[in-house]
C-alpha cells in the first residue's frame, strides 16, 4: 500500500537511512532523474548518483547536503538546487528533507522533489514563418540564423525604446580534444548534455541558441554589467558540474570558457559579437572555465 501510494505521486520521493543508504525509490523519481530504483536502492545518495550542487555550483554531497543536516538534527528543509539527471545533464529542482518519525530506522529522511518549471521554450514568441528552419538539428536550440534575426530585433529595440541587452557567448573548452579521444559521436553527445544543462537552468534568458559548432550564445534583456557577470559564472559553473554519464570508462566532464558584454548604442551586430569573441579568447588564454566580462 505504501509503494502505491508513493509511485502515485507526481514528485519524486526516495528515502534514506542514517547511513544516507537509499532504501526507497518511487517512480517519480525515476522518471525526473532517469535512475530506476534497481540502480540506486542499496547505494549511498552520495555515490556519484545525484550529485546535488546549489546555484553557485557547489557540490552539496561534500559539504552543506539539506539530507544529512536534516538526519543530524530531524529538521525539515526546503531548497532550490540543480540534480544531475542519469544522461549527465543538470535539472533545477526544489527539494524538501523530511525526518520520517516512526519508521524502523529512527535516522530515516525522505527527500521529495519536484521539477522548478519556470523554463519554456528558448525560442522567442515573436513571428517566425517556418520555425523547423530556425532550429538547430543537433541541439534542437535556434540556430544562428535566428539569433542573428533576434540580435537585429534586439538593436531595433533599443534604437526605438532605448531597452538594454547583453549576450553571453559560451565555448566548450578542449572539444577538439574530445573529438579525437572519443570520436564525433560522443562529442555530439556532449553538445546535447550541454545544451539540456543550459535549456533547463537558465530559461529566463530571452533567448538560447547554437551559435557555430561548439559555440553557445545567450541574450539577456536589461540585465546590468554586475548582473551579467553574475549570470555568466553561474553558466560557467553549471556547465562544470555537467558530464557526459555512463558512455565510457568515466565520466567526460565539461567545462566553457565564457565572454560577456553589453549592446552599445548605435552599434553594429558585428562589433557586438567581435567583442564578445575577443572577451571569449581572454578567458581561453586563462586556461578556460573562465568568465572575462566587459
Amino acid at each position: 500500500m505504501f509503494e502505491q501510494l508513493m509511485d502515485s505521486l507526481y514528485e519524486g520521493v526516495y528515502i534514506v537511512d542514517g547511513n544516507r543508504k537509499v532504501i526507497f525509490w518511487n517512480k517519480g523519481a525515476e522518471r525526473i532523474t532517469g535512475f530506476k530504483s534497481e540502480e540506486v536502492i542499496g547505494k549511498y545518495c552520495h555515490d556519484n548518483i545525484l550529485n546535488h550542487v546549489d546555484a553557485q555550483g557547489r557540490l552539496l554531497c561534500l559539504n552543506g547536503c539539506p539530507l544529512h543536516m536534516t538526519i543530524k538534527d530531524r529538521i525539515p528543509r526546503e531548497s532550490y538546487l540543480f540534480m544531475q539527471h542519469k544522461k549527465g545533464y543538470r535539472i533545477p529542482v526544489m527539494i524538501r528533507t523530511v525526518p520520517l518519525e516512526g519508521a524502523e530506522d529512527p535516522d530515516s529522511v525522505a527527500e521529495i522533489f519536484t521539477l522548478n518549471d519556470h523554463v519554456s521554450d528558448n525560442v522567442p514568441s515573436f513571428s517566425c514563418p517556418e520555425p523547423e528552419l530556425i532550429k538547430d538539428q543537433m541541439t534542437g536550440l535556434p540556430n544562428r540564423a535566428f539569433l542573428e534575426q533576434f540580435l537585429m530585433h534586439q538593436m531595433n529595440l533599443n534604437r526605438t525604446l532605448n531597452l538594454q541587452f547583453g549576450v553571453i557567448l559560451i565555448d566548450i573548452d578542449t572539444f577538439e580534444e574530445f573529438n579525437n579521444i572519443y570520436g564525433r559521436r560522443l562529442s555530439d553527445d556532449v553538445m546535447r548534455i550541454l545544451a539540456k544543462t543550459l535549456t533547463e537552468t537558465f530559461g529566463h534568458a530571452d533567448v538560447l541558441g547554437r551559435w557555430r559548432q561548439d559555440e553557445f550564445l545567450f541574450v539577456f534583456s536589461g540585465a546590468s554589467k554586475e548582473q551579467l557577470k553574475n549570470i555568466a559564472e553561474g553558466i560557467r559553473m553549471l556547465s562544470e558540474s555537467s558530464a557526459l554519464r555512463g558512455v565510457t570508462f568515466k565520466d567526460v566532464d565539461v567545462t566553457v570558457s565564457v565572454g560577456a558584454t553589453r549592446y552599445h548604442a548605435g552599434e553594429t551586430m558585428e562589433n557586438l559579437m567581435t567583442r564578445a569573441y575577443d572577451l571569449l579568447k581572454s578567458s581561453k588564454r586563462k586556461g578556460g572555465n573562465f568568465v572575462t566580462v566587459k
